[in-house]
Parts: structure tokens; sequence; C-alpha cells
């Protein structure tokens, strides 16, 4: 895969007149596979929102990627995945758009690219995760007038003349005020992920709740919820819906997830734990993948970034496996005979 990181300049040479563009990249403005000049033959219909059917393949490419293509829904249908779909522009089913940061200024992004990468549209071109300071400076001005009067007097047999002195002094104090105010990134989870931990804290409550066993059984959820909130934090798809954002009813996927698991759905008590844990399951398929673990975030890879706990628990496998097991195993103790 090509990739040009950390190379913004490039991009917004495309359309310099001294800027230099990379060998690569002249190449695929020439033949007319990236640029304004290929625009009427990239309306194709390929879509971003596919790639992520592919484990480890985000939906966006926040750089330049010259290979992160849509992926085409016709030859997915085929059962060929997305990867391996070609990008030829002989065949009518194709690869036939782009889904990285660059394709904005080319004008080649697949139709659902501004709805699945809204954050690659933000007027920013760096993103932290530190908080940021924004410094307002008031400047007041204040002016102080002083006037003194001198009075002389000058007394002869004849003539009697009267002279006046004014003198204004003039003082200027400007007085500056420093105000910060300190905007910190929105921290938190998802609200899919707080209701389905909500739902199952609420159906073990149910079962369990003045038995001697529904502190253990608390325990178990504490503890699946510490190694997912990993996953939720570092390994998750930029897909909506986003960290701190409500529930604006636009997400109806996991409607029968909610239907199935209440109390007046119909359902027994272990039928409606199951549904929990098939909500589970498919929010750790659709949103978390195997991120890879930096210097400073710990991935979803079976790598451990300070060796305090094995690596391997972190693996996308071995979570889902612990939340299945975990789940089962509340759904199937027996209560207590107290």
């Amino acid at each position: 895969m090509l990739r040009f990181l950390g190379q913004l300049a490039v991009v917004s040479s495309v359309f310099g007149d001294n800027a230099t563009i990379s060998d690569d990249m002249q190449s695929l403005i020439t033949q007319g596979v990236r640029g304004p000049q290929s625009l009427d033959s990239r309306r194709g219909s390929a879509l971003c929102e596919l790639r992520s059917t592919e484990t480890g393949i985000p939906t966006c490419c926040s750089q330049i990627d010259l290979e992160c293509f849509g992926c085409h829904p016709v030859l997915l249908s085929m059962g060929i995945s997305c990867s391996q779909q070609t990008t030829s522009a002989k065949e009518s089913n194709r690869r036939d758009c782009f889904c990285d940061s660059s394709c904005i200024l080319f004008e080649d992004c697949c139709t659902d690219h501004k709805l699945m990468c809204p954050d690659l549209y933000t007027t920013s071109t760096t993103t932290t995760k530190k908080p940021t300071t924004t410094t307002t400076t008031t400047t007041t001005t204040t002016t102080t007038t002083t006037t003194t009067t001198t009075t002389t007097t000058t007394t002869t047999t004849t003539t009697t003349t009267t002279t006046t002195t004014t003198t204004t002094t003039t003082t200027t104090t400007t007085t500056t005020t420093m105000k910060s105010t300190t905007v910190a990134e929105p921290v938190g989870e998802s609200w899919i992920f707080i209701k389905l931990f909500d739902t199952l804290r609420a159906l073990t409550r149910e079962k369990f709740k003045g038995n001697s066993k529904f502190s253990n059984m608390k325990k178990k959820i504490d503890h699946i919820h510490w190694w997912m909130l990993n996953a939720e934090h570092n390994c998750r798809f930029i897909i909506p819906p986003f960290v701190g954002e409500p529930n604006d009813g636009t997400i109806t996927r996991y409607d029968d997830i909610w239907a199935g698991t209440k109390k007046d759905s119909g359902n027994g008590h272990e039928d409606r734990m199951t549904t929990a844990n098939n909500g589970f399951q498919r929010y750790l398929t659709e949103y978390y993948w195997d991120a890879p673990t930096t210097a400073t975030e710990q991935g979803c890879d079976g790598k451990s970034l300070d060796g305090a706990k094995r690596g391997v628990h972190y693996k996308m496998k071995r979570l889902t496996r612990k939340i299945f097991k975990a789940i089962k195993k509340i759904n199937r103790r027996k209560l207590a005979e107290d």
C-alpha cells in the first residue's frame, strides 16, 4: 500500500504552480486515476461504509492513501472481499472512488464519504488528545488629567497686572487582564456502549438482588467493563455514534436488543440475557478492530504497552471470549440458598 503519511504539502501542491509533486502522485494524475480531470468517471458505486466489513480495515483514511478505495457492493454480494476487488477502469464494477483525506481536493471521493468521514471535513489539520487552552486578552485604558493653576500678581502705583499660568498633566494607565479558558476533549463512551452495560446490570440485579451471589456477579460485570473500556477508547472505528453524542434516534439497528431485553418483552430471563449477549457481540464486531499498540496507547493487537498485564488479554479475539463467557456464567449461575 502506497502511503504518504505526514506529507500534506503534497496535497496542497497538486493545484499549485511552484510546489513539487511526488512521482507516484504525478503518475496517477497524468493517467486520470486521481484528480478533477477524472471526475466524470469517478462517480462510481463503491462505498466507504463497506470497507469496515473486513477486520482491521477502517472506514476512512485520515492521511493520503492511494490504496484507500471504496468497496463495491455488487462485488461484495458476489463474495469478493473489498481487498480482492479490482480497481481496473476496464471493469464496470470496480473500486472506483476513494475514502482518504486527499480525495476532497482530488474530487474523487465516494458518494458517502462526507457522511462516513465527517472528521476529514473539519478546518483543523491537527488532532490532539491533550486539552487546549484559549486565551482572551482584555485591555482597559484609564486616563487621569491633573490641572495646576498658578496665579502671579504684580502691583505698581498706577498699573495692576495679573498673570495666570495653567499647567495640564495627563497620565495614561493601561491595564491588561489575561483570562485563560481550558476546553477539554470530549471523553466517555458511546451511548450504545453505556446502554449495553446498563441493560446487563439491570438483568443481573433482577435475578440476584438480595442473594449472597449478587456481589460476585457485579464483579464479573466490572471486570469485562474494564477490559472493554480500552477497546472503546483506543480500538474503535470512526463511525457514529461518536463518543459523547446523545441518542438522537437515528441509529435503530440495536432496537431489537433493547426490545428483547425488556422485562415486559414476554421473553424469559435466560432468553433476555442471551439477547443482551448478542448485543455485546454485535457491538464488538461492528465498532472495534485490532488496533496496533503505540508508544502511548494500548491497542488490541495482543501486545502490552507497559508489561503490567499480558498483551494477549487486550487482543480482540480474547476480549470477545471474555464478554461471552462472563455473561454465560451470570446467566447459568444458580441462586444461592441463603
